[in-house]
This record gives C-alpha cells, structure tokens and sequence, in this order.
C-alpha cells in the first residue's frame, strides 16, 4: 500500500502542479462516468442499426467485457459521488469498485483507499475480511420443507438471489435444481 509521506513545505511551488494533478485525476474519473453514461443512453436511445453503428465507430463488442464494465460502473455511479475528488482515474479500478458489496465500499473509502490501484485496495480487503477468501461457508437447504405447490416459485426466487448476490450455485445444488424441477437455467438464457 503506498504510503503518505508528511513533508514540511518550505515554499509553495508545489501547490499548483498538486492543485493540477488532482484536477487531471478528477477529470480522468468524470469521464470515465460520462462515457458510461454516454454508452448507456445510446443502449437505451438507438435502435439497431444505429446502435450497431455507435459500438462499430467507438470500437466496443456490444456485451463484450469492456461494456460489460462500462455497464457496472454507470449502474454504481452514485455510490462514487460523494469522493469525486479522490478518486482514482483509472477506469479499471472503479469497476472494481463498482463490484464491491456497499460494507466493502464504504470500507475501502474510509480508509482513505479510493485514489490507490487495485492490487492495493484488493489486498486491504483481504487484510481485513472477516472470513478468509478460501473458507466456504456452505449454506444447506432442505427442499422437502418446501411446500411441493411452491417449489417452482421458490426456487425462482432462489435464482433471483443467487443472481443479484452473483453467488455460483455449486454443480451439485444445480444438478438437484435442474432434476427436481427440470428447469434448466441455460436453457432459458438461450431461448
């Protein structure tokens, strides 16, 4: 983690070349949410040939990963609001940050860590979780105390969750989902 090194200032030619390159980080991390932005109000305005034309001209895979990251940091725009002034211009790492569960965020940003590289805020995280990354915590559920008229729901609220948490169901707890209610996941994503 880089450290802040405190230093008596003798003159204050310094002040303008700081003054500068904070400006020049703010703007990197303004534009970083302005073309997030820009290339969701072209999804949401173009139709597509046009919209196939504005990913061809901008030289973005519409669904690639980059729009893909693109994507999650203009879903999470409002959370970086409030440290506009500190953060990072580095594109990647804000969506690392967008990736971030709220606790972690907020963690992240009281520590001061929102300007430093990702290996770095990673590493801070990892130092001070509060289970190690490799322990699983398994989580058992018995379906048979699912009333049977419910199961298909309940099982699509399971879904729901494990989508909006970005939890992996383990092979074997698809494997049951998929015999029991022969509701095959992929399935319904190519159709």
């Amino acid at each position: 983690m880089a450290t802040k090194t405190t230093i008596a200032a003798t003159t204050n030619n310094a002040d303008p070349f700081i003054t500068k390159h904070k400006s020049f980080r703010r703007k990197s991390a303004d534009n970083v949410f302005a073309m997030a932005a820009n290339i969701a109000q072209a999804e949401d305005d173009l139709g597509g040939t046009e919209r196939k034309r504005f990913y061809n001209e901008i030289g973005l895979e519409k669904d690639g990963a980059t729009h893909k990251k693109y994507k999650k940091i203009h879903e999470k725009a409002v959370r970086f609001e409030p440290y506009l002034d500190t953060l990072t211009g580095c594109w990647t790492t804000l969506w690392e940050l967008a990736k971030l569960k709220d606790h972690e965020f907020e963690r992240v940003a009281k520590a001061n860590l929102l300007q430093e590289t990702w290996p770095e805020i990673s590493k801070f995280l990892r130092s001070t979780s509060s289970h190690k990354p490799s322990e699983r915590l398994p989580l058992l559920i018995d379906l048979n105390s699912v009333k049977m008229a419910q199961r298909k729901d309940f099982v699509a609220s399971l879904r729901k969750l494990f989508q909006d948490f970005e939890v992996t169901p383990t092979p074997a707890a698809k494997a049951v989902l998929e015999k029991c209610f022969g509701d095959n996941e992929e399935q319904k994503q190519a159709a």
